[in-house]
């Protein structure tokens, strides 16, 4: 199977986790909450905490522990209110919100402490190859808040402080892999972290495009924010509703990209399931692809209870093929459209590390 085949397997989990958002928004629900946690942690270490150097960054893992806990509570969170849909259970956010307490948070705390751990080593690279030193603490404002939490307050991005956050990424959707054994087979978190590993290993491709469209999507939502941001590199000021609009909008990214970041993983790793399932035979494209979207928004008479992933995927006869499915492009983009779409990565990453 050629590589472009296998990224086009992950471009399909990209249309299928933006259409089913697009028809379903309340799965961003949990992680709104979870930015409203993490943006207050932010900013309490930018106006209320001593500037980080070498020798403080050892202080800073209990913070980090406390966001890597919060993002995975409300990615389990989602998870669970997806499972209820598979099931064809009537959403209930209580429910979700009682299994993650008590049948997953404590699951999560291993993970949250290894993704904390590693996510402070790389800080601490960042501190070493930081061109911008501050011994002072800011000045608590909108405009401050929001150049905080949309990154410009971080100082110039070089190619370091980008390769880092390259790595910050990769550690990051490794973390998100593991939470589906979590939330839907009630797995340990080391066999949960084990499995999202073994998955990378075994599907290199899928991954790989899931971290390209996800970085890109992420890159394109933040265009907007340039010509604001680089007005006030002009001297342009601007109102205080503009900059509350700024917090609001960085919050809908920053969700929407860890939205799409988990629902793309959490698809791959029940497709890997499936394939496991079959008796790894073929690639991963031989089995079926996940059909947990068609079956929540209701547009297949297929139910879930007759997808057997160790049968051949049935025929078009006897499962008419979903809604959603024809709404869709049928055929996987070509190669020179791949190329187009990593060219435009690239370029995007290159256009957002310049000193602005």
């Amino acid at each position: 199977m050629s590589i472009f085949s296998q990224f086009g397997d992950g471009w399909k989990l990209f249309k299928n986790a933006l259409l089913f958002i697009i028809k379903r928004p309340i799965f961003l629900f949990p992680i709104l909450l979870g930015w409203v946690t993490i943006s207050s942690v932010v900013l309490y270490l930018r106006y209320w905490h001593e500037p980080i150097s070498i020798g403080n960054a050892w202080v800073m893992l209990p913070y980090l522990l406390l966001i890597t806990y919060g993002i995975c509570i409300a990615n389990i969170l989602m998870l669970e209110l997806l499972q209820q849909a598979e099931k064809d259970q009537k959403f209930s956010l209580v429910k979700a919100l009682r299994e993650t307490i008590f049948n997953d948070a404590i699951k999560a705390i291993p993970i949250a402490i290894v993704w904390a751990v590693l996510w402070l080593f790389l800080l601490i690279l960042r501190v070493l190859t930081s061109r911008k030193n501050s011994s002072s603490k800011a000045e608590p404002s909108m405009e401050d808040a929001a150049k905080t939490l949309g990154g410009v307050n971080s100082g110039p991005i070089g190619w370091s402080s980008l390769g880092i956050s390259m790595l910050e990424k990769l550690l990051r959707l490794v973390s998100f892999l593991a939470l589906p054994g979590i939330a839907w087979e009630n797995k340990g978190p080391f066999q949960a972290l084990g499995e999202s590993i073994n998955i990378i290993r075994k599907n290199p491709i899928q991954f790989l495009s899931v971290y390209t469209l996800t970085g890109v999507a992420a890159t394109i939502m933040s265009l907007p924010l340039i010509p604001i941001f680089v007005g006030v590199k002009e001297g342009i000021e601007y109102s205080h509703l503009t900059w509350t609009l700024v917090l609001l909008y960085e919050g809908i990214i920053w969700s929407l990209s860890i939205y799409l970041e988990q629902m793309m993983l959490a698809l791959l790793y029940q497709w890997h399931m499936k394939w496991v399932a079959a008796g790894e035979i073929g690639s991963l494209s031989s089995v079926p692809r996940p059909q947990i979207l068609y079956d929540i928004l209701g547009e297949t008479i297929f139910s879930p209870s007759s997808i057997v992933a160790s049968n051949p995927a049935p025929s078009p006869a006897v499962a008419p093929m979903p809604i959603i499915e024809k709404l869709l492009p049928q055929k996987r983009p070509g190669k020179y459209t791949l190329i187009l779409v990593v060219a435009i990565a690239i370029t995007l990453m290159w256009f957002v590390s310049q000193d602005y």
